[in-house]
């Protein structure tokens, strides 16, 4: 005959507090669990060329916007690719690299003109004859004197120097157009950019022209000057 076994309540609750993970039957704490959210990642999708690498995004010397690593090199490609553009943003770099350039082309014929006239003129001393002859050349016969042995050396002091004129008026025109979009990018007006001449208009104060627009090209550039690009 089978007996039936009754378990009391207090005696289940029991071998629940004793039941456990440990020695001893010691009792288990349950530990909160915490959540730590994972970070999410972002898919980007990147243009891939066709050989499966990822292509960097390089900067347009035609767009509007200021190339701020600029070298000098690219610097002066984007003055003369840019030669009539009087909109869209310049950066110091381009600007200081252009104005280097204008420079350097002054002081290249401009320099050989002047050690041509150095080395020229420095055999006045020895032979003053030549001062007739170069200066007075209808007179050098009456004197028995023949052409000036300078009259070489002026000719091509004079052809650099007309070169050196050709190209400043060559350079004009980018040079005021690189000086208006730097203005672009500190968010100024173009118009700023006739400061020089208006002052050259005043021998006496054509420097003070010179540092007010030397002072506004070397300012931070401002956002807000995007609002002149096209």
């Amino acid at each position: 005959m089978a007996t039936a076994t009754f378990v009391s309540e207090e005696d289940t609750n029991k071998q629940n507090n004793n039941s456990g993970f440990g020695f001893g039957g010691a009792q288990a704490t349950q530990q909160p669990q915490q959540t730590v959210q994972q970070p999410q990642m972002v898919q980007v999708n990147q243009p891939i060329n066709q050989n499966g690498f990822q292509q960097q995004t390089q900067y347009n010397p035609i767009s509007d916007q200021p190339n701020v690593f600029a070298s000098f090199g690219t610097a002066i490609g984007n003055g003369f690719k840019k030669y009539v553009t009087f909109h869209g943003r310049a950066s110091v770099n381009e600007f200081f690299w252009w104005a280097l350039f204008v420079f350097l082309v002054n002081a290249l014929f401009l320099g050989v003109a002047a050690i041509i006239a150095f080395f020229s003129f420095s055999s006045l001393f020895s032979n003053p004859q030549d001062l007739i002859s170069l200066f007075a050349p209808e007179y050098a016969s009456s004197f028995g004197l023949g052409v000036s042995s300078l009259a070489g050396s002026v000719t091509a002091i004079k052809v650099f120097v007309i070169i050196d004129i050709v190209a400043d008026l060559a350079l004009i025109v980018p040079s005021i157009a690189v000086c208006i979009r730097r203005l672009h990018d500190i968010n100024r007006t173009g118009v700023l950019a006739v400061i020089p001449w208006i002052f050259l208009l005043i021998p006496s104060a054509a420097l003070v022209g010179w540092l007010l627009i030397g002072y506004l090209m070397i300012q931070k550039a401002d956002p807000a000057g995007s609002r002149w690009d096209r």
